[in-house]
């Protein structure tokens, strides 16, 4: 795959059209409106973003690259990428250096191994999870204390119906967790903003395809959900934002208790 090569300026002063400028300031209030509310980044935060190679993480990257450098200067951020050796998906190493190098960031890379040969239907969780576990130990190597990742509105909401079906609990994931005895705050700057709205994001900057498709996700059960919540925005237009603020209007007197 060729490089692509990215000039700084471009990555902040597109010249876009007043449709397109709107809709990227749109983007970016509502990333640092939800910084503010939850209070997601301190002075002298040390934070590792979870970098997947997805549009998600690479818009998430670039928000904060953004931040840094015209918003607020009082916190340090690196880029971090767990490699899963013998996942079943790959990236381009070449070009998520290039990506991060263009941005200024700091990427730091683990490699691991996934020792787990259960079913396919379990493989992505499986995957997943072993990611995870092994950004939480990076972090405490580290010295970060705070772990920020690029789940969105759309994930929220898969999650939420996730757990009603299969577990019978109204949770989902929340914008900000203390973790580990408060060693690690977990936080998701994107959490207001829609998948849709991360790809077109990634669209209108021309961010590379770095990241290939893995050949087990279409058999998750989160893919599941992902096309249940598409069928219902099909239904009503705006379902899934509903959804999303469902989580913060509750009427307790008309819920059983």
């Amino acid at each position: 795959m060729p490089k692509i090569k990215i000039r700084m300026s471009n990555l902040f002063n597109n010249n876009f059209d007043t449709k397109q400028k709107r809709f990227v300031g749109d983007v970016r209030t509502l990333f640092n409106n939800t910084i503010e509310e939850y209070h997601l980044i301190k002075e002298n935060d040390k934070i590792a973003v979870g970098l997947s190679g997805g549009k998600d993480s690479m818009t998430l990257l670039h928000l904060f690259a953004f931040r840094k450098k015209y918003l607020q200067k009082n916190f340090e951020f690196d880029a971090v990428y767990v490699n899963v050796e013998n996942a079943d998906y790959k990236i381009n190493f070449d070009q998520v250096k290039e990506f991060c190098d263009n941005l200024e960031v700091k990427l730091i890379v683990r490699n691991v191994l996934l020792n787990d040969e259960r079913n396919a239907e379990n493989r992505c969780f499986i995957c997943s999870l072993a990611r995870r576990k092994n950004l939480f130990d990076f972090t405490k190597e580290l010295g970060y204390n705070k772990l920020a990742l690029g789940h969105n509105m759309d994930d929220a909401v898969e999650t939420l119906m996730m757990n009603m079906v299969y577990h019978g609990k109204y949770c989902s994931i929340p914008p900000y967790l203390s973790m580990f005895d408060g060693r690690l705050s977990l936080i998701r700057p994107l959490l207001k903003v829609t998948k849709e709205q991360t790809f077109e994001y990634s669209v209108l900057h021309n961010f590379p395809q770095i990241k290939s498709e893995c050949g087990f996700e279409h058999l998750s059960a989160r893919n599941k959900f992902r096309n249940f919540a598409d069928y219902l925005e099909k239904l009503n237009r705006g379902a899934k934002k509903n959804i999303f603020s469902s989580m913060s209007n509750i009427y307790e007197d008309y819920i059983v208790k």
